[in-house]
């Protein structure tokens, strides 16, 4: 979402901070984002997809 053009939908979705990747409930948030971080948390939300569901 293009928070610039959708400022309130970003604001019900309690995106505060640019840049947020949001993945479901998940949330990654920062000024600067290290590859490393962003990598874990796709990681996490592949490795979430793939779990079966309860």
């Amino acid at each position: 979402m293009d928070i610039l053009t959708h400022p309130g939908k970003a604001l019900q979705q309690r995106i505060k901070m640019i840049p947020t990747l949001q993945a479901g409930e998940q949330r990654l948030s920062g000024i600067f984002l290290r590859p490393a971080a962003i990598r874990a948390f796709v990681e996490r939300i592949l490795r979430a997809s793939h779990e079966p569901k309860k």
